[in-house]
């Protein structure tokens, strides 16, 4: 096996790869969003027969991305936000439409997309997770917190709209 090489961080360079990637993902869906500075959101809606299925599609884009020798994690979801979440901190390649509650319970907050500092002060008070604050009163969550932690976690659940913003 080959030893891992180290380079410098270069912001500029990885901004660029992140640009031609997203152009590449144009084979999936027109619908490509950045997600800086090391992520993409495709919005695969009405795409993903082109490829058999939702699975064949991720199967396809993490085995060729895999195969230019980038490391890949990817799932499918009914929202960007679940996707995002599942994504980086999840088991699941697929959360299907509805089981997103089931799916972002047990992940940790930080899944929400929320400050590092949100999910500090939410650990001390003993939760961690997504699932132990999904169904608390949402009047002390927000006066606590700010409205920022409930629109992530609706947007996620979608019960908000969260639009990407497709590159032109």
């Amino acid at each position: 096996d080959a030893l891992p090489i180290f380079v410098e961080d270069d912001a500029t360079a990885d901004a660029t790869l992140l640009q031609k990637i997203a152009d590449w993902c144009q084979r999936y869906t027109p619908l490509v969003a950045l997600d800086a500075p090391d992520g993409l959101l495709l919005d695969i809606s009405g795409c993903a027969h082109l490829f058999g299925d939702e699975a064949a599609l991720l199967d396809d884009l993490v085995r060729r991305m895999t195969g230019f020798g980038f490391a890949v994690r990817a799932a499918i979801a009914g929202t960007a936000g679940a996707a995002w979440a599942t994504a980086r901190f999840g088991t699941h390649d697929i959360v299907a439409s509805g089981a997103e509650r089931a799916a972002l319970g047990p992940l940790r907050l930080a899944a929400l997309r929320v400050p590092d500092e949100t999910v500090s002060v939410m650990a001390r008070l003993g939760l961690k997770r997504i699932g132990d604050i999904i169904d608390m009163p949402r009047a002390p969550l927000a006066a606590r917190f700010g409205p920022s932690l409930l629109r992530q976690l609706d947007r996620a659940l979608g019960t908000e709209r969260e639009p990407i913003e497709p590159r032109l």
